[in-house]
């Protein structure tokens, strides 16, 4: 039953794999991810929405091709004495200034040569360029952290699994040792029947530990793909070396100060509407006009081109220009609130940091004397009961002493790793 149990749980989870991967490795394949690929897609998005603003920059050339038929010509009213001298006063002739066809042909140009809100719009671009990639930083820190710790979960889940294995086998000598006596009369049956019954709770952790690692495997799946990977290489000191290696970076102060240059911009926006818009216009072309469909005529077809440049001046913005501006002097004070907000916290938050690792760091030389104890303990309680100096309820107890100060350790590892991660 105990070689059963053993090739169960511990082949069976190796069967999976094919090769090793370490922490660093972890975080190399993690650029495989749909985290990382999303925020990289959402960057290139940005990227080209900035190139796109930048070409608002150049002309706009296009071609102008209309065909139009009047089915009702329009009459226009003129002062007849613009055609005969002795027109009574006031005296109107009604005239078609158009014909049945109308066409045109022509190439076209608009061209902003001074537009007072395309600096701004590049300037707010780059911002939010620069607030996006941060973001993006941000979120692959916490997409490390959270994968991170699920290869920690993993590898603790091993360590425990194969302490329940290791534990399988040693209780399954003692219970032999208690048979024999139990044959020889040596133990009573409540002795053996209590071994039996300690056997099972020994296979049933095995079970519950395999279980665990399969569910932290699992876990572990959704940051990497697993398929080939034999084991994990890194064990949970080299977890902590590489994690507690890496400089901190204040994101959020990184972003609370984009939104206040965001902020501090948009109050340039406003006054910059209030500048005139250059635009400048032409055309070249020709038109077409005639009561008979014939557009290959080419006497039918009269030449224009123009250009000009056009200024406009923004009159009511100078009158309404108060009420905005306050609002956007208001969202900047807001902002530069945020950023030092944001800077203090960020200096309280390393000092709780540093002083949780220190604390945590002397409860782990604690339980990891306390775990050194018990295990000693257990040995010199599997000797006694083997010798048939002790009864079988205490070298249980001293088992149970061991897997509970075994576990803690792991725990406070766990705890350790977390918050180096914070």
């Amino acid at each position: 039953m105990i070689k059963f149990l053993f090739y169960t749980l511990f082949l069976l989870p190796l069967t999976a794999f094919s090769q090793a991967m370490s922490i660093q490795e972890l975080w190399e394949n993690l650029k495989d991810s749909r985290d990382y690929q999303r925020t990289t897609l959402k960057i290139g998005v940005k990227r080209e929405e900035n190139r796109t603003n930048r070409l608002t920059r150049f002309p706009v050339i296009y071609g102008d091709l209309t065909h139009q038929y009047n089915a009702i010509i329009p009459t226009t009213p003129v002062p007849a004495i613009a055609f005969d001298a002795n027109a009574a006063d006031g005296a109107i002739i009604p005239l078609r200034f158009s014909t049945r066809w109308i066409a045109k042909s022509a190439v076209q140009m608009e061209w902003k040569i001074f537009d007072p809100m395309q600096r701004g719009i590049e300037e707010e671009g780059r911002l939010m360029l620069d607030k996006i990639e941060t973001k993006g930083r941000e979120d692959e820190q916490q997409l490390k952290k959270n994968a991170t710790l699920a290869y920690a979960a993993s590898v603790l889940a091993s360590l425990q699994y194969q302490s329940a294995l290791k534990d399988c086998s040693i209780y399954n000598n003692i219970l032999k040792v208690t048979e024999l006596r139990f044959n020889a009369g040596r133990a009573s049956a409540q002795q053996y029947r209590m071994a039996e019954q300690e056997m099972e709770r020994r296979k049933i952790r095995g079970y519950e530990a395999y279980s665990v690692l399969e569910e932290s495997h699992l876990e572990l799946r959704r940051y990497v793909n697993l398929d080939t990977i034999f084991q994990l290489s890194s064990g949970i000191e080299d977890i902590l070396t590489f994690v507690l290696d890496k400089d901190e970076i204040d994101f959020e102060g990184q972003i609370a100060s984009l939104d206040y240059r965001i902020a501090t911009m948009q109050i340039q926006q406003i006054k910059r509407q209030l500048l005139p818009e250059i635009t400048f216009n032409a055309a070249y072309g020709t038109q077409f006009f005639s009561n008979q469909f014939d557009l290959f005529n080419r006497e039918r077809w009269y030449g224009n081109s123009f250009a000009n440049i056009a200024v406009k001046i923004p009159l009511s913005a100078h009158i309404l220009k108060s009420t905005p501006l306050r609002g956007a002097m208001l969202n900047a004070r807001i902002a530069k609130l945020d950023l030092d907000e944001a800077e203090y916290n960020w200096q309280i938050d390393n000092d709780k940091k540093r002083a949780k690792i220190s604390a945590t760091k002397l409860k782990l030389e604690s339980y990891k004397k306390i775990e050194n104890l018990a295990l000693s303990q257990k040995e010199i309680a599997r000797n006694a009961y083997e010798e048939g100096r002790i009864l079988i309820t205490e070298y249980n107890t001293a088992d149970t002493d061991h897997i509970q100060a075994q576990q803690e350790v792991w725990n406070i590892l766990y705890d350790l790793l977390k918050v180096s991660m914070e």
